[in-house]
């Protein structure tokens, strides 16, 4: 009984899952979508500018958008429109830079960079002969795990450092 109930079972397991095919239909274009209420859109309006810029769109801003979307019915046309005036806006990209600053690099300053650079520059061996360590002292034993490593990555990739 049991063996049945299992072949069964595994049988069930195997044979029931069928692949169906995406259907697409061509020349099916969504309607436009009338019942979006004004609080939404307004919502929408705000969002995308402080998601985008950074900040709440000015009244002028905020007329035109809504307007283009509600007398348009929110058609797929409009919000493109809406979206091309808000990512040409000249706001976006220095506010994409920040995010992505912040995101990334964990808001550190390119000045930052600038500084380690320095540092390891005249930290390495054969880079600059003042360097604040003598060189021999790097060569004998590096000083850091940091400067270990970047000497590790030198010889593995044949930088004579």
């Amino acid at each position: 009984m049991k063996q049945i109930s299992l072949f069964l079972f595994l049988g069930l397991i195997l044979f029931s899952c069928t692949k169906e095919e995406l259907v697409t239909v061509s020349g099916n274009i969504a309607p436009n979508d009338t019942t979006v209420e004004l609080a939404k859109i307004e919502n929408y309006i705000t969002r995308t500018y402080i998601l985008s810029i950074g900040r709440e769109p000015d009244s002028s801003e905020f007329a035109w958008a809504k307007a283009n979307l509600v007398d348009n019915q929110l058609s797929p046309a409009s919000r493109q429109t809406f979206l091309s005036a808000v990512f040409s806006n000249p706001d976006y990209l220095p506010h994409e830079y920040d995010l992505n600053k912040t995101n990334l690099l964990n808001a550190v300053d390119t000045s930052e960079f600038t500084g380690w650079i320095f540092i390891f520059d005249n930290a390495l061996p054969g880079h600059n002969q003042s360097g604040f360590l003598a060189n021999h002292t790097i060569r004998k034993r590096p000083n850091g795990f940091i400067t270990r490593r970047l000497l590790r990555i030198c010889r593995r990739n044949h930088f004579y450092c």
